[in-house]
């Protein structure tokens, strides 16, 4: 897999995860924010997915264990288990991912190659944008807690990684491997 691949895969996965969790947690909430957003994170789902298939990517990782939130928050300790999150927790995880996938996708368009990609990745970062603006209006102590472990978790990464990160493809060979090096000491 090339580099725009491994991108494209976790961008997927990532929001895979989130859709996946907003569902289990807020599918009959009264909130119609939460509402929205669960029904932008499946439409991005489904647009990272189409694009891999255009591309004939194989294989696909279908894992979420492989997403941002699981893959680098949860497994580096940044974050504990986000189902016993209460809602207040939700929104500070919710406005850091959204944050960070923002950061990720406007790296992509700077440093990715692929055309198909660059289309799917412009077209999220407009709902992204908003879902950032409905967390950061609530966002709580927690929040900034977890910003400070998130700085430690990417400093080490690119200690690890070099100034290349994410657009390494030993980074994304070892992500996808599930053999990262994350020589942080972030927050449990």
């Amino acid at each position: 897999m090339r580099f725009d691949d491994y991108y494209m895969n976790f961008a997927y996965l990532s929001e895979k995860w989130l859709a996946d969790y907003l569902s289990r947690r807020f599918s009959s909430s009264q909130n119609s924010d939460w509402h929205e957003q669960i029904e932008d994170e499946r439409r991005h789902t489904l647009a990272c997915e189409a694009a891999l298939n255009l591309k004939k990517v194989l294989p696909i990782v279908h894992d979420t264990n492989f997403s941002l939130q699981v893959g680098l928050y949860y497994k580096s300790g940044l974050i504990g288990d986000p189902e016993h999150f209460s809602e207040e927790e939700v929104r500070a995880l919710c406005f850091l991912v959204e944050r960070r996938a923002l950061g990720l996708y406007r790296f992509y368009l700077r440093h990715g190659s692929d055309p198909t990609y660059k289309a799917v990745t412009k077209a999220i970062i407009k709902d992204e944008m908003g879902h950032s603006k409905i967390h950061a209006r609530r966002t709580c102590e927690t929040y900034q807690s977890l910003i400070a472990s998130e700085r430690e978790l990417f400093s080490g990464l690119t200690a690890t990684y070099g100034s290349e990160g994410m657009t390494s493809l030993r980074f994304w060979q070892d992500f996808f491997a599930d053999r990262l090096e994350l020589n942080v000491h972030a927050m449990a």
